[in-house]
């Protein structure tokens, strides 16, 4: 009798910790995929219904980190090429946040607020102008040079024409605004020459 029932507990301990394992071992890399950890594959030990299981789990990892390269692949593309369409456009182009708080600028932008001490923030009217874009999400496209804004420089005078557009949507919910400063010292010297 004390055998039989040292024998009964002995097979039900057996019996539990076979069935517990590999439902810990699941539970574990459940845990670890809600964490962001792709890479923990959980143990295959049988053919039963636990055993499909993990299997399943197993493919739904993998195929969660294929996904997870691709999107990488794409966003790190999207913001080379970003990268590079900034680095090659000629105008100083600013991007800034709700607050105008500088998030993105093209090296001739940075270069401009080196020089011209724009680091600080933007002088007048360029800052009224942003906050008034900023506040009603409307777009700033002057078309005349009576907008134009006047830097002074080493070599002259350059004048840049101001084109504010306002950037979110639903989706993204960014509410800032990119700052576009075209040159056009050398159209508004010919505007002025043929006005005289």
């Amino acid at each position: 009798l004390v055998g039989g029932i040292l024998l009964s507990l002995f097979l039900s301990y057996r019996l539990s910790r076979s069935m517990l394992s590999p439902i810990r071992s699941l539970t574990a890399s459940a845990t670890a995929l809600g964490e962001g950890n792709l890479d923990h594959d959980v143990p295959v030990t049988s053919n039963d219904e636990l055993g499909e299981m993990a299997r399943s789990f197993n493919t739904m990892a993998a195929k969660l980190r294929s996904y997870r390269e691709a999107t990488t692949a794409k966003v790190v593309k999207a913001q080379r090429t970003m990268e590079a369409t900034l680095a090659a456009t000629p105008d100083p182009l600013f991007v800034v946040d709700r607050e105008s708080a500088r998030v993105v600028s093209n090296p001739a932008a940075e270069k401009l607020a080196k020089e011209h001490g724009f680091d600080a923030g933007f002088p007048e009217p360029l800052e009224s102008r942003l906050k008034e874009v900023l506040a009603s999400g409307n777009h700033y496209l002057p078309t005349n040079y009576d907008q134009v804004v006047r830097v002074e420089e080493n070599s002259g005078e350059r004048y840049f024409l101001p084109r504010i557009l306002a950037i979110g949507d639903e989706l993204t919910g960014f509410g800032g605004a990119a700052m576009i400063l075209q040159d056009v010292t050398k159209f508004r010297l010919l505007d002025d020459a043929k006005s005289n």
